[in-house]
């Protein structure tokens, strides 16, 4: 799985269940990200955030 398709599976469901997070967490620490995947994780963490997103793990 993509990092793109990833986010666009959270945005879709609205929530970031513990898998998605560990597939996140993985691909964040095994690879550089471009400026736009920084830009789009960062989006990301200010949803989660504000509410807009619900993290699983965090219940």
């Amino acid at each position: 799985m993509s990092l793109n398709s990833a986010l666009a599976a959270i945005y879709a469901e609205k929530i970031v269940t513990p898998q998605m997070e560990k597939f996140l967490t993985k691909t964040v620490k095994t690879r550089n990200l471009t400026s736009q995947e920084k830009r789009s994780l960062r989006e990301l963490v200010r949803k989660i955030e504000a509410g807009e997103i619900l993290l699983l793990s965090a219940q």
